[in-house]
């Protein structure tokens, strides 16, 4: 393993009572070469001088340098995690807020590994979602989907235009993707991973998911508090602007039924977060694009009565051939020989019946047969 300098950017607001619980996991990592980069936005009490006394007690020889990033203002997540990133000496840079903490002691030394047996530019973990005392109750991302979209960047940016699946506490860079593609959008005040990683994904920068715990998250944050402030009210706007300026203006790149599986997606959100914002503009935005297509308008109102039909007759079409060859067959014999027999109705359907059965026996059997040959 290379000994190359990883930054760890703490970020808080708001949050000091759990500072010491965050700052011991990073303390406690086996690996010996880490930068401390602590942020605080503007919180209405932070002790930077207790903040530092912490340190001085509990820092290793693991930590080589702090660094502090402390704003008078509120000026929201991005703009301050950007700050940071002017501060970052590290090759490799993982953000986490204050509440949070690193799962284990090896989750810097396993980032580390997996970039130089990789070579990716961006690693995501698993993120274990916690209640308030950081006891486990679920994973951010279910363990089969976790390395699902490794191998196929268009089925991982498909994935993302549906929503966001990866955690950004768990989520390590490296620092040279920043200086290539520039830092998080200041567009988005609250929001810094999910439209980063779709501009990335366009980029052709794949998002490589490792099964390990990566992060404790204790719920509560900004993106899960149960009561609607202007914080997560602005949050909200952000989550769907995000459809509006970063997946809506590229849906030309998917087939029609993607299409309607992100924008299915878009409208969840919408009905979503309607009890807490007002979503009406996102509405209309919807109704308009959809509009815009006649066909796209025809699969979003077949999807409405039946929904998922359309993509299971093409799953069927794609896996199972022999079912819709066998129907149509059926069906030849049926009008052309079978129809011109019989009369009573009964008799029809069940010949029908018997007719189709024998004919996909024959099918399944032929193919069996070719197979083997092969």
């Amino acid at each position: 393993m290379t000994n190359s300098l990883f930054t760890i950017v703490l970020t808080n607001y708001n949050n000091e009572q759990y500072i010491q619980i965050a700052l011991m996991s990073i303390f406690n990592q086996t690996y010996n070469n880490i930068q401390l980069i602590i942020t605080d936005d503007s919180s209405e009490n932070f002790d930077l001088e207790k903040i530092k006394k912490i340190i001085a007690k509990y820092k290793k020889k693991n930590i080589k340098s702090v660094k502090f990033v402390i704003n008078k203002k509120n000026i929201g997540t991005v703009k301050t995690l950007n700050k940071a990133l002017k501060k970052v000496d590290g090759e490799y840079v993982l953000f986490f807020a204050s509440d949070d903490k690193l799962a284990d002691k090896n989750v810097v030394s396993h980032f580390v590994e997996l970039f130089n047996k990789t070579g990716k530019n961006i690693i995501t973990s698993q993120w274990k979602i916690c209640d308030e005392n950081l006891n486990f109750k679920s994973n951010y991302i279910k363990k089969r989907s976790a390395k699902k979209y490794n191998k196929n960047i268009n089925k991982q940016y498909f994935r993302l235009c549906q929503s966001n699946i990866y955690g950004s506490g768990s989520t390590c860079y490296r620092k040279i993707i920043f200086e290539k593609y520039g830092p998080f959008n200041e567009k988005y005040k609250y929001l810094e991973d999910w439209p980063f990683w779709l501009r990335m994904m366009k980029e052709n920068e794949t998002i490589y998911s490792e099964d390990f715990n990566g992060l404790f998250h204790r719920r509560g944050g900004v993106s899960q508090k149960e009561e609607t402030n202007s914080l997560t009210k602005k949050f909200y706007h952000e989550m769907l602007n995000t459809y509006e300026y970063e997946i809506i203006p590229n849906l030309s790149k998917f087939s029609i039924l993607k299409k309607v599986k992100i924008l299915r997606s878009f409208e969840f959100h919408i009905n979503n977060y309607s009890h807490k914002i007002n979503t009406s503009t996102y509405k209309k935005q919807l109704s308009k694009y959809i509009k815009k297509n006649n066909i796209l308008r025809y699969m979003w109102i077949i999807d409405k009565i039946r929904p998922h039909i359309i993509e299971k007759i093409v799953i069927l079409l794609k896996y199972n051939k022999i079912v819709p060859i066998t129907a149509i067959i059926s069906l030849l014999i049926y009008i052309l020989f079978i129809n011109n027999i019989l009369v009573d109705k009964n008799l029809l359907l069940l010949s029908y019946i018997l007719n189709y059965e024998i004919i996909y026996l024959l099918l399944v059997v032929t193919k069996t047969i070719l197979n083997i040959r092969k």
